[in-house]
């Protein structure tokens, strides 16, 4: 059910697009539309079946950044400008723009950074980027990010530069070498899961905190070799953030509840429970459709049970608010061992209604 959840998240994604370039009067807003969507299909097309997960889509959004940068960074050129450029060159800038901003790393040489040094290599010739992990106990735990500064020695803890909203809200870093995201790590560095490209990261002790720096290289860095930016994330806790279960549970229980409509075949009734920006999605006849081709075949649930509970106050292409990223393993008549992810959030009543759907 990958592309159902996937048009759901990319045309989620594209509506905050078309608001931003609307609210910046942007003068070619149908053609920029139409290359950031060419660019999400072919980065979900190089997704292989086992790979059309729920995190990897999470993955691509992060990696377009936010919504509002389209309005910044292609702000309207002069007439002549314009003339001179056409539309090849406009979808170079949102390629480089776009392309890949991920916590990555493509290597090409050592850039030297005043005291500090990080590697950016290109792996076109290099299968996985993977390493044996190797444990670093500093690193485990949670990270609140608190600034986005251009070089290491521009951070100061008592003074933001960073004046706009974080992109990136916090990090958790966990002891088996995974992460709050896709991105798994080993000592000094983390990847993406596509086991293509990774970064390294620093940790300084500052005015008696602990700091993390973290490169985000956007398509200047990948493209063009230009000096990454970084997160800076301030670890608050080295215990992994455990769930309180009263604050999940009317969540599990609306993501069983809807769950069980899907089972008894009943789809449209599970549209009409849906979230709204479910509902905006997709309509009642397309889903009614797509789920019965791909649920029908598993036959009968056997089994199911809670596998994890990760709530969250951003999906991709979705507005911010109460989320809680549910992960079951189920075992059907027709399929012994599938995961389903449902993805409940909190309406302004109250009410918690399933705004995402994934089965693998």
């Amino acid at each position: 059910m990958g592309n159902i959840n996937w048009d759901r998240v990319k045309a989620g994604y594209l509506r905050e697009v078309d608001k931003a370039l609307a609210s910046a009067g942007h003068q070619e807003k149908k053609q920029v539309l139409e290359d950031v969507q060419s660019h999400l299909n072919q980065r979900f097309n190089e997704l292989g079946p086992d790979e059309q997960t729920w995190e990897n889509m999470q993955a691509i959004i992060t990696e377009m950044g936010p919504a509002t940068d389209y309005a910044e960074l292609l702000a309207p050129e002069t007439p002549a400008g314009r003339q001179a450029s056409g539309r090849k060159s406009l979808m170079g800038i949102i390629i480089s723009v776009t392309a890949v901003i991920v916590l990555v790393i493509v290597l090409v040489k050592v850039l030297p950074i005043k005291q500090e040094a990080y590697e950016l290599r290109e792996v076109s010739d290099v299968e996985s980027l993977g390493h044996p992990f190797e444990n670093d106990p500093e690193v485990i735990g949670y990270w609140k990010s608190v600034d986005f500064v251009e070089v290491v020695e521009d951070f100061r803890p008592e003074t933001k530069v960073w004046k706009g909203d974080l992109f990136l809200k916090d990090f958790t870093f966990k002891p088996d070498g995974r992460t709050s995201f896709s991105w798994t790590w080993t000592k000094d560095w983390i990847w993406h899961n596509n086991g293509r490209t990774k970064a390294q990261y620093k940790i300084k002790q500052m005015a008696g905190e602990t700091y993390l720096f973290l490169p985000w290289l956007s398509g200047d860095v990948i493209i063009r070799h230009q000096k990454p930016k970084y997160y800076v994330l301030k670890k608050l806790t080295s215990q992994i953030p455990q769930i309180e279960p009263a604050k999940t549970k009317p969540a599990v229980d609306s993501a069983m509840r809807w769950l069980g409509l899907i089972d008894n075949g009943n789809y449209g009734a599970s549209w009409e429970a849906a979230a709204d920006i479910f509902k905006n999605a997709v309509t009642k006849e397309q889903w009614e459709g797509m789920a019965k081709t791909v649920r029908q075949p598993l036959g009968k649930v056997i089994s199911r049970e809670v596998m994890s509970k990760t709530p969250t106050q951003t999906v991709p292409g979705g507005p911010d608010g109460e989320y809680v990223i549910i992960q079951f393993k189920t075992s059907f008549k027709n399929k012994n061992d599938a995961i389903e992810t449902v993805t409940p959030m909190l309406d302004e009543d109250g009410v918690w209604r399933v705004s995402g759907y994934y089965i693998k």
